[in-house]
């Protein structure tokens, strides 16, 4: 494809052909675009036709496009290209990185796989990570051990420690943004492959944060990979409101994978292999300077690919089945737990043993839990997760989907009522929460020192992202929510959707909103503001101008009075990226008021704008819609429409964009 006038051969002698080639010295900087992958398979499936004699396995048979793996490239082809490379160079190099690429490319991605899977699997796994991810294909690079290394030298890539190895140095570049495991029969079998998921699942990148980890397998007879993403892809949270429910659905077929699944939950960290045993044993050293590292990283392993069939028996109150992995769950270091519960069959399983289940799985969350999202998870369970949010202060994103958290429940020590909300107001300004252990003393060495008692940092600091999204919130628990809000000053990201919060509610709420420095993103799609509303929304508008990006008001009935209203703080948002406008009765006039807002003196904010939702459920003619057009150009109200009309589409899932 790249050169249609040359042969292979012609292309991998430099003496005939030397500009074809780049010599990348840095193994960590010879990544590859999706299309470059393509392409050396393009290349290897052309020798095939041309010498298949040559590809003859040791078992019999020819690898075909489909079933062709590395283990066939360094068998049938690496010789080859290392007596062509050796006869121009005097020297053998065979990187087949450098026959695609025309220079370094920093990776954005580490690939972990094991050389048996196939080549053409890897792509599609990588092609659906892609659009799962929203990365664009052309710039986004993958990091390929068996493409990156030269195989004429593997000695040099791979010297004594770990640390020192190209391996090591891929994983740590400061492009790179997480790990994605291909997984396949065999793969945690694979002492490399344990090493690349101790370096995602244990280990943190430069900066300090936590790598993404995610994983893609292909289904046997399947033409689109399955995946498990780290945290919410941008597929998921397209699906706005129901990202979590969006994310198990999609990540459900990789669960329905159940010998990938039962392999990896019986994962063991001594059983793993290695071409060369001296490998092997380096691998384990390294995992070891960990405290009881291998333990921990089983277990995190179990708690990750086993969370699918956690949720289900959740739901099924199996407690039995339950406590091998909720025990998992405890000692694993998973940063971020997604738990979607889904209502049971009738007469499937008492509620007892439903509600104790819950009360077990928020019991059992670990202490390294950055990121909680929850589900439809018995009301029951929220006294433990608001102990768990007290006692490790480590939450950085919640997100309670279809919770009542204004049920009165009992306490789990069963002396007093709780209202959820509550419980979660004292947990997060670190107050005492009901039923929950007593805090741990301070260490004794500040004692002797006489250093000055330093007080607790309050939990709700920490929160960056907080989302209570159908948890039928009102204006009678607005003073509770006013508590949470108020105890988390660094919220960025605050959704509130689809609670009948009102004029009223929303009124008592908005001081918190107001005082909020950070807050790029609001949604109050479905809160029944109104036109009183409106006169509260503005000013908090006008108070977050400086970092408001994006803005959800669908589904609100703010009518045409709303909308002026609302005008002048819109003039004001000059770094809005997105306004969700949908379902609220606006007409022509009021519609063009607000865009006519968006538009005046603030052209800096129309070229960020790239999502305008205003067209769906309001009452616009097709006059009204043209000057919509004219005012803010066709591209964003274009792309908003798209983005509806592919989350309502997708997986079948029922919600208003």
């Amino acid at each position: 494809q790249l050169f249609p006038d040359q042969s292979f051969e012609s292309m991998v002698r430099r003496d005939l052909t030397p500009k074809t080639l780049v010599e990348v010295k840095e193994t960590e900087k010879r990544a590859l675009s999706l299309s470059q992958l393509e392409d050396i398979l393009d290349l290897v499936v052309d020798d095939i036709g041309k010498d298949g004699a040559k590809w003859t396995r040791p078992g019999g048979g020819i690898p075909t496009r489909e079933d062709v793996c590395l283990y066939d490239v360094r068998d049938f082809l690496m010789p080859h290209l290392k007596q062509l490379s050796s006869e121009a160079d005097g020297e053998a190099r065979v990187c087949l990185m450098e026959y695609v690429a025309k220079e370094a490319q920093h990776p954005a991605w580490y690939v972990s796989h094991w050389w048996g899977g196939t080549i053409a699997s890897m792509i599609k796994c990588i092609r659906r990570h892609l659009k799962d991810r929203d990365l664009p294909a052309e710039t986004t690079y993958y990091w390929i051990c068996g493409y990156a290394l030269d195989q004429a030298n593997i000695k040099n890539e791979i010297p004594g420690a770990i640390t020192e190895s190209a391996f090591h140095r891929a994983i740590n570049m400061h492009s790179v943004q997480g790990i994605l495991v291909i997984v396949k029969d065999g793969s945690f079998s694979r002492a490399w492959v344990v090493y690349e998921i101790y370096e995602g699942l244990l280990t943190y990148d430069h900066a300090g944060r936590p790598k993404l980890v995610d994983a893609y397998a292909l289904p046997e007879g399947a033409d689109e990979a399955v995946g498990l993403c780290d945290g919410l892809a941008a597929v998921d949270m397209a699906a706005f409101g129901t990202w979590v429910q969006h994310k198990a659905v999609r990540e459900r077929a990789f669960a329905e994978q159940k010998a990938l699944v039962k392999e990896a939950v019986s994962f063991r960290v001594l059983d793993a292999k290695a071409t060369e045993e001296s490998d092997r044993k380096r691998i384990l050293a390294h995992v070891a300077t960990t405290m009881h590292g291998e333990h921990v990283l089983e277990a995190t392993v179990h708690a990750w690919f086993g969370a699918a069939r956690r949720d289900q028996l959740i739901a099924q109150g199996n407690l039995d089945a339950l406590e091998p992995m909720l025990r998992d769950l405890r000692a694993s270091s998973v940063r971020k737990v997604n738990s979607v519960v889904d209502p049971p069959a009738a007469g499937a399983c008492s509620d007892e043993h439903r509600l104790e289940a819950a009360r077990r799985f928020a019991r059992a969350l670990p202490a390294s839990c950055e990121e909680l999202r929850v589900h439809g998870l018995p009301e029951s369970a929220i006294p433990d997760l608001c102990t768990h949010l007290w006692l490790h202060a480590n939450t950085r994103v919640l997100d309670i989907v279809d919770m009542d958290l204004t049920a009165v429940a009992p306490s789990p020590r069963g002396k007093d009522v709780l209202v959820p909300l509550k419980s979660l107001a004292d947990a997060l300004v670190d107050e005492t929460v009901t039923g929950a252990a007593p805090r741990m003393p301070r260490a004794s060495w500040e004692n002797l020192l006489l250093r000055p008692p330093v007080p607790p940092k309050r939990p709700g600091e920490k929160l960056r992202m907080l989302s209570l999204i159908r948890c039928r919130l009102n204006a009678y628990s607005a003073p509770s929510l006013l508590k949470v809000l108020a105890a988390a000053p660094h919220l960025d990201s605050l959704s509130l959707s689809w609670n009948p919060l009102g004029p009223a509610g929303f009124r008592v709420i908005a001081p918190a909103l107001h005082d909020a420095r950070n807050l790029a993103m609001l949604s109050l799609i479905g809160n029944g503001l109104g036109k009183e509303g409106t006169n509260v929304l503005a000013p908090v508008l006008a108070a977050r101008a400086a970092t408001m990006t994006e803005l959800y008001l669908s589904d609100n009935g703010l009518g045409e009075e709303g909308a002026r209203e609302l005008g002048w703080a819109f003039g004001r948002l000059r770094k809005l990226e997105g306004v969700w406008l949908g379902d609220n009765a606006l007409q022509d006039a009021g519609a063009t008021h607000l865009a006519e807002h968006l538009a005046s003196d603030n052209k800096p904010s129309i070229r960020r704008l790239k999502c305008v939702d205003i067209f769906e459920g309001n009452d616009l003619t097709s006059g009204g819609e043209d000057a919509l057009r004219a005012l803010l150009g066709r591209e964003p109200l274009e792309r908003a429409a798209a983005k509806r009309a592919a989350a309502t589409n997708d997986l079948d899932l029922q919600y208003v964009c």
